[in-house]
């Protein structure tokens, strides 16, 4: 009886850890993926965006 306790608390506790984790990485792509919005390389103000056009 004492090992069915013990091994439901273990099983709930895991659960939770689970939960628990899932929930971090979900917060943590979400502030990964603002800081990539806001921290990307700004071009100089000598340099043009040469990206897209065809130079011939």
């Amino acid at each position: 009886m004492e090992t069915g306790i013990a091994i439901a608390l273990v099983l709930v506790l895991l659960v939770l850890l689970v939960i628990f984790l899932i929930i971090k990485n979900r917060k943590d792509k979400k502030e990964f993926e603002e800081q990539l919005k806001h921290d990307y390389r700004k071009p100089k103000s000598g340099e043009v965006d040469t990206e897209g056009t065809d130079s011939i």
